[in-house]
């Protein structure tokens, strides 16, 4: 539903004017009110209609225009709903428009937000090149794209990197993709390319926030969603890991909402990681019962096919969810299940997380000569495998240990290398963490 609200009737004129209808006597006036108010004073539809009173064969002749359109009306259609009447009005408009100019606004219709000028243009030139439909090869693209904008079917929005980004009302969308949806091949080829487009030409700002710089990567996503084309959708969450981007980000809404629209469409190796993102979006909103669900069955679909690694994720992750529900005892289960299955792998940097993880466990329940073997396992490991993230982290883990054991000096020494790595390595939340137990 794209619910439509009309301007007030002291300003349908205004409008009509804004728009460059001009009327020569108060009956012209009287016969665009009587239009706005037969589309209850929409502003999409009226600035449709000015647009058509402007074409050629009418001139701007507001009479001429109502006389051809509204003079014989019989308005048996008064009773319905405004959207009714205004889709009724879009379908009508699209129906009258050159092919070209109709078959580019199909086709970019599969754009579900404003995009660059270039992308439209990019669409009628496949438009040409392989639709069916005769069409003039003398005919302009940019002419094509100006038929759409003076027509008011597609609306200029903003100025991005020196290019006009424009855009389709929900409803002319809603219109012009039914349309196109109803010949298969065509739409499915159209959301290809929009894909493509995305993911090859789109540009963010200079100065764009984090969602805004992989915006091609997943608007490319959905279109390959929306054909279902579940590998190159796949490759772009998982395998170009916009899925952990999102999660780096705190972006967790946008993770289930990717991941949900994967799940139970990949084969099994595919799913394990799918899962398993969902349920870390789950487990960052402290929604801990939908975490340990997605956990469990990545989990399951890992021993089905014998997948190792996926399981000591999963184990590792179900560690960390029962730690944060307060069940140590079923978490250090987990957390030893995980550390078995990383030796048995050779996974170094596996085994270090599960170490430090039980450490973790084993310092929120006041064992802490335990807490330090196990960071101190991990710190061991982490230094022979080059991961100084890890590194720097044990080192934090150890200060704090030392620290509630009341031996304030050594703990300021971890916390002291803790900083010195988190600094050298650019990690500014760990830094924050060092900065803080110091």
């Amino acid at each position: 539903e794209y619910p439509l609200r009309g301007l007030e009737e002291t300003h349908w004129l205004d409008l009509f004017r804004n728009y460059g209808v001009k009327t020569q006597t108060p009956t012209e006036d009287s016969y665009l009110c009587q239009i706005a108010r037969y589309f209850d004073g929409h502003p999409l539809i009226l600035k449709m209609i000015a647009g058509d009173i402007n074409k050629p064969v009418f001139s701007g002749s507001v009479t001429k225009y109502w006389q051809n359109y509204y003079s014989q009306q019989t308005r048996p259609k008064i009773h319905q709903s405004q959207e009714q009447r205004a889709r009724n009005w879009v379908n009508q408009t699209l129906q009258q428009l050159p092919p070209l100019a109709l078959q580019m606004l199909q086709h970019c219709s599969v754009f579900r937000r404003p995009v660059p000028e270039s992308f439209y243009l990019a669409m009628g030139m496949s438009v040409r090149a392989f639709c069916q439909t005769p069409l003039r090869d003398d005919e302009p693209l940019t002419a094509t794209l100006n038929t759409l904008k003076s027509r008011y079917l597609v609306e200029e929005k903003d100025i991005q990197n020196g290019e006009i980004i424009l855009q389709l009302h929900n409803l002319i969308r809603d219109a012009a993709y039914t349309q196109l949806k109803a010949d298969h091949p065509t739409w499915s080829a159209a959301e290809r390319q929009a894909a493509d487009l995305w993911l090859t030409t789109y540009q963010p700002a200079p100065d764009a926030p984090n969602l805004e710089t992989v915006r091609g990567e997943l608007e490319a996503f959905d279109h390959y969603c929306e054909v279902e084309d579940w590998q190159q959708a796949k490759t772009i969450l998982l395998d170009q890991q916009i899925g952990l981007r999102l999660q780096t980000w705190g972006k967790y809404q946008e993770m289930i909402i990717a991941h949900q629209r994967l799940v139970g469409c990949l084969q099994t190796t595919d799913e394990v990681a799918c899962t398993k993102g969902l349920g870390n979006a789950y487990y960052f909103l402290s929604n801990y019962s939908l975490a340990i669900a997605s956990y469990e069955k990545s989990l399951n679909l890992a021993k089905e096919i014998g997948d190792r690694s996926g399981q000591w994720k999963a184990l590792n992750n179900l560690g960390n969810v029962y730690q944060n529900l307060g069940d140590y005892p079923k978490s250090i289960e987990y957390l030893q299940q995980t550390l078995t299955i990383s030796r048995e792998i050779g996974d170094r940097q596996g085994e270090g997380n599960a170490l430090g993880n039980l450490g973790n466990v084993y310092y929120s329940l006041g064992n802490y000569e335990q807490a330090i073997d196990f960071h101190q396992q991990n710190l061991t490991i982490a230094r022979e495998i080059g991961d100084h993230r890890g590194e720097g982290n044990a080192l934090g883990n150890l200060g704090s240990a030392y620290d509630s054991l009341s031996n304030y000096e050594q703990a300021i020494d971890f916390h002291q290398q803790s900083l010195t790595i988190t600094r050298e390595i650019g990690d500014r939340k760990g830094e924050g963490n060092a900065l803080g137990n110091l």
